[in-house]
């Protein structure tokens, strides 16, 4: 049997003064997740409130933050309906279609 280690970095996570800026923090549009990301560092945070679990993505691109977003359908709650399908047709590459 032939073992192998691999060093894996711990995730980076978003700052406490990103954390707690409303402005840099919001809420899902379905009011279940606060949705973060971290420029910076480069770490995206989802915590789910009825579970009270985080799900941290690190390192992680705004536009990768986008994408992983629309994977998990968790539309901000101050991006209207309209702007989030054009986002996520952008994430996904539907937007390329009308260039």
């Amino acid at each position: 049997m032939t073992v192998c280690r691999e060093h894996v970095p711990a995730p980076t996570l978003p700052r406490d003064e990103v954390l707690s800026d409303p402005a840099r923090c919001h809420l899902s549009a379905d009011g279940r997740c606060l949705l973060c990301f971290d420029a910076q560092t480069q770490a995206g945070a989802i915590f789910d409130l009825l579970q009270q679990t985080w799900l941290v993505h690190s390192p992680i691109t705004a536009e990768q933050w986008i994408r992983a977003l629309v994977v998990a359908d968790l539309r901000p709650q101050h991006v209207d309906a309209q702007e989030w399908r054009e986002l996520a047709a952008l994430a996904t590459g539907a937007g390329n279609a009308r260039h």
